[in-house]
């Protein structure tokens, strides 16, 4: 019989592969604070907690006591998704800070044998102090105009820099076709699972999928469309009778990482309408990535104030390395779609006020037994 201790190590470790949300499993939070918690809260593996692990990592309570780690990777193998998704952002984290190519696995081995101990020598993409520098004689330049603006008696503290970079990542395509393929399948199981239910191996890939995607119910964000829920909400998702599988469901998930800082993300404009399908704010993100990577946000406070101030400071020519033409197809791509930007599909408007109000209300009225 497995312990405690080994089955937590398991489940840490399926959490991690995936890149799943320990909250409320392996921390919580409280009074403006994170801290740890057991996952087994009474130090015995109860039920309950197997069934909250099940419904996460889509594993039967057999294979999560068992620790299966064959089982556990189904997915991984399954959904080129996950490997992917890591490879994009090592590589995002590389170029974010390195102006130079990552070093292959095999490359940092050979350095630890046979290197001086010091590590491969890295550039920074940006000379930080020279973008400080240039935000002060910005900050001189605009008092001209507008007093106040540059503290002659204090000076510059907690300084923050963020930007965004584009980087070269070819297998985008396979990566996003992987995404989809996820959806379209969360997106037929959840339509199966309101009208027939499903068999416990579709509820548990269903389950982990959801997870993953953070897919939840359209009007109501906190929940997870897990195939309990749906079964808890059945009645109102059929008297609702939408065609739309968005008038019911958002997806969350990935879209915050911007995928098309890649510089092949529009080689297939098919799987761009796909993708913008699904994220419909994809266009406005653009716009702002766009912008963002254009240009430095600097945050930072003077000695004699306690309020934070923001400014952006434009980026020199070689600090934009050869990513204009991408910034370029990005900027008409968020046009007006009469001036050659991407069009997005209309959705529903059954997600919003007053309607999805009443939606909210018959959600309630099913859970907790009301009536129509």
């Amino acid at each position: 019989m497995s312990n405690i201790k080994d089955v937590t190590m398991f489940v840490n470790e399926v959490f991690d592969l995936y890149g799943l949300s320990k909250f409320e499993f392996f921390y919580d939070y409280d009074e403006g604070e994170y801290f740890e918690i057991p996952l087994f809260p009474y130090n015995k593996m109860d039920d309950d907690t197997l069934n909250r692990i099940s419904i996460r990592l889509g594993l039967t309570k057999d294979e999560i006591l068992n620790k299966d780690m064959d089982a556990a990777k189904k997915y991984w193998n399954k959904y080129q998704f996950f490997s992917l998704y890591s490879e994009y952002l090592s590589q995002w984290h590389w170029d974010s800070r390195y102006n130079q190519k990552k070093p292959s696995a095999e490359e940092i081995v050979f350095n630890k044998i046979f290197g001086d101990g010091k590590g491969i020598p890295v550039k920074e993409r940006y000379d930080y102090q020279d973008i400080k520098n240039r935000m002060i004689e910005q900050l001189i330049e605009f008092d001209k105009h507008m007093p106040g603006i540059y503290h002659n008696n204090a000076s510059i503290s907690k300084v923050t820099i963020n930007t965004e970079v584009f980087i070269s990542f070819p297998k985008i395509d396979e990566m996003l076709k992987s995404f989809i393929s996820m959806v379209e399948y969360v997106k037929k199981q959840f339509f199966k699972a309101v009208k027939v239910g499903l068999e416990e191996e579709e509820i548990n890939e269903y389950n982990f999928l959801v997870n993953c995607l953070h897919a939840t119910d359209a009007v109501m964000s906190s929940v997870l469309i897990t195939y309990d829920n749906v079964c808890t909400y059945r009645d109102a998702y059929l008297e609702e009778k939408y065609e739309d599988f968005y008038s019911y469901v958002r997806i969350k998930k990935f879209v915050g990482t911007d995928p098309w800082r890649c510089k092949e993300f529009f080689d297939d404009m098919e799987l761009v309408y796909e993708f913008v399908d699904i994220f419909p704010e994809s266009k406005a993100k653009m716009r702002e990535f766009a912008m963002s990577v254009s240009q430095f946000y600097c945050c930072f406070l003077w000695t004699d104030s306690e309020e934070y101030k923001r400014i952006y400071v434009p980026k020199k020519k070689k600090e934009m390395f050869d990513w204009a033409p991408y910034v370029e197809k990005l900027n008409k791509l968020t046009k007006p779609v009469t001036k050659g930007g991407l069009k997005i599909r209309e959705r529903s408007s059954c997600t919003l006020p007053p309607e999805s109000f009443t939606r909210i209300q018959r959600r309630v009225e099913v859970k907790y037994g009301g009536n129509k």
